[in-house]
């Protein structure tokens, strides 16, 4: 065997500009920086792939993180180590850290940063958290503003038992929204929080967060917002009550978005609706069902459901809530026999199945039409994939226009009686 041949197996070759990703992965770490700074003070500036340690004089008690992004965008995974006098402890990103001794301590981020696929240069800011617990049905509390290097967060404790609602507020008592949420130990950001609910067991709700996720809380955990501009922070046990499914109307009144969780047995197989009376239901800002979800049933059970007013009302307002039934109707054939709509009770929905059928054109036919009270519509639901289209609709006192099936597909029809409305309208689907 020739030297250069033991020499070609012995000695890798070189990866050059047009290496692969794996290539890239193995190459040697850059050396890690190390770094002295103090609360307040600016960021950790780290090459591709580094590592980073801030060195920092603490107290015990004190709350803190490490805040590691891309310098272009992008995201980061892996881990921050705490070391101080007490040892080491290891979590995962945007966690918080309690210092357990007093005297120097250090924080690490391990891991990489990436932009558009490849390795990105990152920015490490040691973050100081001041937190302050607000007292259920307690005196509000006064958070100053947060930045970048400083986070003030007003937290709670999940209850044992019921829910709380978080708030903040500014000088003139109007709602201030946050875009940082402690939970826990981790503090994220969300797409807007206006207000922050918990119960054991049960996800986080932000309002206009559009979703939740699948993390539920537990008993005892912190949750807690931030606000740029600082805020009075307030947090309000929810109102309890029990309803009849169909039985009486439940009124209610409240005020600066004080919720209400409204318990009612369902059967399994029911779908649900809200019946607010003739008002609007725009008079309370929120509805929504904890888990698991009470509009659709799977088994008999008790279902709850969470309604809160305006977070800005302050006068109480009050309002009439009923939870009734979706009544079933025959199925509505597209071309088919005509099915009759109808009920003695105000302000019914009604469901039909609508079998598959050919894509296409499609349009509703009424005949027959006996209602009092108010007016009535009806919407054809189809599937909603990629993209949603389709469809038809109808309504009392407007002109009806063509709709269409666009997947050959089991659909619905809904039909609703306005709230005071009662009767019968026969309805057929026509090509």
């Amino acid at each position: 065997m020739t030297l250069a041949l033991v020499t070609a197996l012995l000695v890798p070759a070189a990866v050059g500009p047009g290496g692969s990703r794996a290539d890239a992965a193995a190459a040697p770490l850059p050396p890690a920086k190390r770094v002295d700074r103090a609360y307040g003070e600016g960021p950790v500036r780290l090459a591709p792939r580094q590592f980073g340690a801030v060195t920092f004089p603490a107290r015990r008690g004190d709350e803190l993180t490490l805040r590691v992004k891309p310098a272009d965008g992008g995201g980061c995974d892996g881990s921050l180590v705490l070391e101080d006098r007490r040892g080491t402890r290891t979590k995962g990103l945007d966690r918080v850290f309690r210092v357990r001794a007093t005297g120097k301590a250090t924080i690490w981020f391990k891991g990489r940063c990436r932009a558009w696929g490849k390795p990105s240069a990152a920015v490490a800011q040691l973050v100081k958290v001041r937190s302050r617990e607000v007292e259920m049905d307690g005196r509000p509390v006064r958070v100053g503003p947060s930045n970048k290097r400083f986070v003030n967060v007003a937290w709670v404790r999940v209850p044992r038992t019921g829910r709380v609602k978080l708030t903040g507020r500014n000088a003139q008592g109007g709602r201030v929204s946050s875009h940082t949420v402690l939970e826990g130990d981790w503090l994220h950001r969300v797409y807007k929080a206006e207000g922050a609910s918990a119960e054991h067991g049960q996800p986080p709700m932000y309002e206009l967060e559009p979703d939740e996720g699948d993390r539920v809380l537990r008993r005892g955990q912190r949750i807690g917002l931030t606000f740029a501009r600082g805020a009075r922070v307030e947090a309000r046990s929810a109102l309890q009550h029990t309803v009849e499914l169909g039985g009486p109307p439940l009124t209610l009144a409240s005020t600066g978005g004080r919720e209400h969780v409204i318990s009612v047995q369902v059967p399994a197989g029911t779908r649900t609706y809200l019946d607010w009376g003739t008002g609007t239901e725009h008079g309370w800002a929120r509805q929504y069902w904890l888990e698991p979800k009470g509009d659709l049933t799977t088994k008999d059970g008790v279902y709850r459901l969470v309604v809160a007013s305006d977070d800005n009302s302050r006068v109480p307002r009050e309002r009439t809530l009923r939870i009734r039934s979706i009544l079933q109707s025959p199925d509505l054939v597209v071309g088919g026999a005509p099915v009759r709509f109808e009920s003695a009770e105000a302000g019914q929905w009604l469901l039909a199945d609508v079998p598959a059928a050919r894509t296409g054109t499609v349009q509703f036919e009424a005949s027959d039409v006996a209602v009092t009270g108010g007016g009535w519509a009806a919407d054809l639901f189809v599937p909603c994939y990629r993209d949603c289209f389709g469809g038809a609709s109808i309504r009392s006192g407007e002109t009806v226009r063509p709709g269409s099936l666009p997947y050959a597909e089991p659909n619905r029809v809904l039909f609703k009686f306005d709230p005071g409305a009662s009767g019968g309208v026969t309805l057929r689907l026509v090509r």
